[in-house]
This record gives C-alpha cells, structure tokens and sequence, in this order.
C-alpha cells in the first residue's frame, strides 16, 4: 500500500507505516518504509476466510506529524487442501435375491473440509472393480442400486471397492484427492418366515435387592425356512425400552446375542420402579421376531407385589 504527503521537505515530505490493529494473530507483516503488507503465517480458508487490517500511515514533521489510517480487507481464497473422507469405510449389508432393478441397498458417505468446487464428491466403483455388473453407484449421491438380477445359488457375497474423489470427480493431476473404502453385499436367500420364540408364558418375580448380572432367563427362537435354519439367530433388546442400548453392551438388561440369556444389568428400586418392559427381539438376518417381557418388583422386607407378571410375545411385527 502507498501514502502520498504534499508537504515539502526530507521529513514533513517522508510516510512511514504500521499495522494498528487486526494482526492480533501475527499472521501478516508490514513493511514500515514501503508499505508492503506479506503473510508471514500460514493462512486457513477453514478456520478464518476474511481479516481486516487497520493500517496507519505517519509523516515525519518533527514538529506536528500528522497520520491517517485505512482499513484493509483480506479475503482467503479456499484451495483443495483437505481430501474427503468416507465414513465409515468399511459397509456391510444385504440385499434379497429377488430384488427389483434400482432397488437401493446401501448410501455411502463421505465429507470433505474444503469448499465450492474442492468440496464437491463423486463416487465411483474403480474400473478394475468385478462385481459382474450387478450393482451402480450414483455418482452424485453415493446410493447403491441393484443394476441387475441376482441368484444366491450363482453367488451369494461381494465385496466392492469404492472411491471418492473431491472436485467433482474432475481427475485434475496433483489437484484432486481420492479416498476408498469397501462395501460387502450378502445376496440373502427369500425369506418369508419370521423368528418364532418357543416359549409361552413365563413369570418372572425378582426383589429389589436382586444383584446385578442376576440371570433373568434365556430365550430362544426359530426360523421355518430352511436358510433361516442355516443362519445363526442374534437376539437384542429394543433399545428405547432398555436405557437407550440394545442390551448387547450397555443398558438396564444385558443379553447375549448368541445365547439368548438374558441378565439384570441396573440394580431395582421398587419406590421407583413397581415394574419394567422390554422387548426382546430375535434376527435372522433379514426378518425380525418379537417378546415383549415384564418383570415385577418386590419390596424388601414386604410383601406387596405391583402386579402380575405378563410375559407376552409377538410372532410377527405389527
């Protein structure tokens, strides 16, 4: 930047420059003779994308220097220096045997710190991917379809890579940067029989002093169909009725998902609680069986129960 003085002379005629304030961070340089403003930190279009210098400029009249100031607008243009990234890198999922073309099976997902054009993805299958032309990504939006019909009986598993590249996909060399990760299609054999749990009514009474990792019960479900048989039962517990988990890590009830045993996880209260229901669910794979549990609470040293033990259980989904 420049500052002209119309006043004669070696001094009163002589400007000299300083940066007054919005150089908190130390990031830009002022020379004081010539006015030349320089970076002399490194700049982040991520973390700040404008600054405003106030710059003052002095005359050197011994007497009476006068100074006026100006203000200088820096705007920090973004260049592609963040690549994207999928999350997570790693899918697994499934998809019938008997489903339609375009039927979607897995969005995948990616982001990417940079802006505009940097920040712009596309998704792909590398050209060296073989998946038989049964699946399409959508360049756009990451969602994976059906391209073309499937039969278990030919092949009942891919794995696909895939990549995401910023800048629109636009293959700039030394510009455009790239991540991958992969995707696991399971071609699930037509299931038509939900899980069943072999058990009627149950009563379960416990007292409130009842420790935790006490055994509640074990459960256990089958399936008609002849994959359902084939396929390991998982069981887990509604994870709205159970502290907000599905009982295979953390929550009121733990269960295991192989076993079905199910045990106290959160000591009872019975001036809180009379009472508590879950559902339990069983997975095979694809389709979903259901149990509903209520579990009374007694008072220690009484004799009150709250209510009868209703042990109910929903073959189907409603």
């Amino acid at each position: 930047m420049v500052a002209t003085d119309d006043d004669a002379g070696p001094e009163t005629g002589r400007v000299s420059y300083r940066i007054v304030r919005g150089n908190e961070a130390k990031l830009f340089s002022l020379n004081g003779q010539s006015g030349e403003v320089k970076t002399v930190g490194s700049l982040d279009y991520e973390g700040v994308k404008f600054y405003k210098l106030v710059i003052e400029a002095t005359d050197h009249d011994p007497n009476s220097p006068l100074t006026s100031q100006v203000d200088v607008s820096i705007n920090v243009t973004d260049i592609n220096d963040h690549g994207p990234i999928m999350n997570p890198d790693n899918y697994q999922t499934g998809v019938r045997e008997d489903a339609n073309i375009s039927t979607m099976i897995e969005r995948i997902y990616a982001t990417d710190e940079d802006s505009g054009l940097n920040s712009k993805l596309a998704f792909y299958f590398p050209k060296d991917t073989d998946h038989g032309g049964k699946f399409a990504i959508d360049k756009d939006t990451g969602k994976i379809t059906v391209a073309s019909a499937l039969d278990r009986e030919v092949q009942d598993s891919y794995t696909i890579s895939i990549t995401v590249a910023d800048m629109g996909g636009e293959e700039i060399v030394g510009k455009t940067k790239y991540d991958q990760g992969y995707i696991t299609i399971k071609v699930v054999e037509v299931n038509d029989n939900y899980p069943i749990f072999d058990k009627g009514t149950e009563s379960f009474v416990f007292p409130e002093d009842t420790p935790i990792g006490t055994t509640v019960t074990k459960v256990r479900a089958t399936d008609g169909d002849s994959v359902g048989q084939l396929v390991p039962m998982s069981y887990y517990i509604s994870p709205s009725e159970n502290g907000g988990h599905d009982g295979t890590v953390a929550g009121d009830y733990l269960i295991n998902p192989s076993t079905g045993v199910i045990k106290i996880n959160k000591e009872y209260d019975f001036e809180a609680e009379k009472a508590r229901t879950f559902t339990v669910v069983a997975s095979d794979g694809l389709l979903k069986g259901y149990r509903k549990v209520v579990i009374s609470i007694t008072d220690v040293g009484g004799t009150d129960i709250y209510s009868t033990l209703l042990y109910v259980f929903r073959d189907n989904p409603e």
